[in-house]
């Protein structure tokens, strides 16, 4: 079984993109979103998307047990997570209050 996280993100000068994140780079990732979220430049997210995104493919007993959905134009995003250690939410709520300090405005469900 492998543990994802669906990230939603719309960002200047790209579609909306949705993509599954393996658990183990979730982290790694959130952070990297944070670097990231204000440039305008397309190939800079699809470089995210590249080293990031899910390849492999999706198997019946596979489980989501998060999403982040965000919108850097309208500053806004939501942080859900179910069945994650302490460790992980403490992470995800610091990364989260970083972006706050960015000006978004951060809705958490942990």
């Amino acid at each position: 079984m492998t543990l994802c996280a669906m990230y939603n993100i719309s960002m200047a000068g790209s579609h909306p993109t949705t993509i599954c994140v393996v658990m183990e780079k979730f982290l790694e990732s959130f952070s990297e979103l944070y670097e990231i979220v204000d440039e305008d430049d397309p190939d800079i997210m699809m470089d995210f998307i590249s080293k990031f995104a899910r390849t492999d493919e999706i198997m019946p007993d596979d489980k989501t047990v998060g999403f982040v959905v965000i919108n850097a134009d309208k500053r806004l995003m939501s942080v859900s997570f179910s069945d994650i250690d302490e460790n992980m939410k403490r992470v995800i709520k610091a990364t989260a209050e970083k972006f706050k300090n960015k000006g978004f405005k951060v809705e958490t469900d942990l």
